[in-house]
């Protein structure tokens, strides 16, 4: 035969389960590694999907009031919470908080800040992220108005100004180190 099973006729001796249990640990803690990696690519890409979603829903919500002339509509889309533009709310989301302390809040937690009118998301793989402040690796994300400013004054001015639509803007991108 080829293939012939190899039997030991005495047992294992202790540097043999000594090298095997070595082997066997390297193996674990190269998964246990790789798992964490995955973890945090995954987070990763659902972050970046909820991302395209909530521009989606956004985009539909614009699209809608423009053809109904909904002008005002689409002004006052500006600092309102997005996750209302979308069907669904993202896994984690826990609605509009005020006073807010961002350390408080767990890590894969979506709320809407109501005082600084920003969408946030605290991230649970911090550590393949690169962070430029203190506190918690967060992500945050403001709606935008967009408009043909008519005056040139860098403001809009309703009657004046016309809203061309709305856009979900990264207040704080996140640098993932993958």
């Amino acid at each position: 035969m080829a293939f012939e099973q190899i039997r030991l006729d005495r047992p294992l001796s202790r540097l043999e389960l000594v090298m095997l249990v070595i082997l066997i640990s390297l193996c674990a803690v190269w998964l246990l590694h790789r798992l964490a990696y995955l973890e945090a690519v995954a987070e990763a890409r659902s972050l970046d999907m909820t991302v395209r979603s909530l521009r989606t829903g956004i985009m539909v919500t614009v699209a809608t009031r423009l053809l109904q002339g909904d002008n005002e509509g689409i002004a006052s889309m500006a600092g309102a919470n997005p996750v209302g533009a979308v069907i669904d709310a993202p896994a984690g989301y826990i609605g509009a908080v005020r006073q807010v302390n961002p350390g408080s809040m767990k890590p894969g937690q979506w709320y809407f800040d109501d005082d600084a009118k920003t969408l946030v998301y605290h991230v649970v793989n911090s550590d393949y992220v690169a962070q430029t402040g203190m506190g918690p690796v967060r992500a945050r994300f403001s709606l935008k108005l967009n408009y043909d400013d008519t005056n040139g004054n860098g403001t809009y001015d309703p009657g004046i100004d016309s809203p061309v639509g709305a856009s979900l803007e990264i207040l704080d991108p996140l640098d993932w180190r993958f």
